[in-house]
């Protein structure tokens, strides 16, 4: 079996990292795209957490997944009332406002 292929050929004839080039693809990116990646990935985190959550304890209602897969991501102990009001468009469109004022 071959080994993987771990880096890409440049124009100048020498191997390159994919660390790198994500690097410097991500140094490109505006501040707004780089909030909208991790936005995406947070997102990703919480689905992937509440179906975890749901396979493990199939008794629990959507509430207490919520709150537990919030937990797990974020790492802290939420109360219902924040759980209620955290809505992951809400905190997007106000991370969104705090960049855009921020870049003008």
């Amino acid at each position: 079996m071959s080994e993987p292929v771990s880096g890409v050929w440049s124009n100048s004839g020498h191997q390159e990292s994919s660390d790198h080039i994500q690097v410097e693809l991500y140094r490109r990116q505006s501040s707004i795209r780089k909030l909208r990646a991790v936005f995406e990935l947070f997102e990703l985190a919480l689905h992937q957490a509440r179906v975890g959550t749901r396979w493990r304890h199939p008794d629990w209602n959507d509430e207490e997944i919520e709150k537990a897969a919030r937990q797990l991501v974020t790492g802290t102990i939420l109360g219902d009332e924040e759980v209620a009001r955290m809505g992951a468009s809400d905190l997007w469109r106000e991370m969104l406002g705090r960049a855009r004022s921020s870049s003008d």
